[in-house]
């Protein structure tokens, strides 16, 4: 592993998760209140986030399914079914982390 992505990779995991943090609150209020614009704001801007830092650590496959998920906030009106699918982008999004953290070096 390049020892460089090796020193980076904890700093972007604490970023990342931070984002999902973000984003999992707003899916809260989503589920509530699919057409809450704060919380539509809250989900695209984490996945936006999430989205650039994976492409400045090479991290292709979490950059392209942030992109995607990204892509519903940005084209879709929120509603029940599109909350319940960046529900499922989200789970997806931590897995794709959550292999990325066993090769972290703490």
């Amino acid at each position: 592993m390049n020892p460089v992505f090796q020193r980076l990779l904890p700093l972007f995991l604490l970023d990342v998760n931070g984002s999902l943090h973000q984003m999992d609150e707003a899916l809260r209020v989503l589920q509530r209140d699919a057409r809450n614009p704060d919380a539509g704001h809250v989900v695209g801007r984490a996945l936006h986030t999430i989205r650039g830092s994976a492409l400045m650590m090479g991290c292709d496959a979490l950059a392209e399914a942030a992109r995607v998920a990204e892509l519903l906030v940005k084209r879709e009106v929120l509603d029940p079914e599109t909350v319940v699918t960046l529900a499922g982008a989200r789970a997806a999004l931590g897995r794709l982390v959550g292999g990325l953290a066993t090769q972290a070096v703490v």
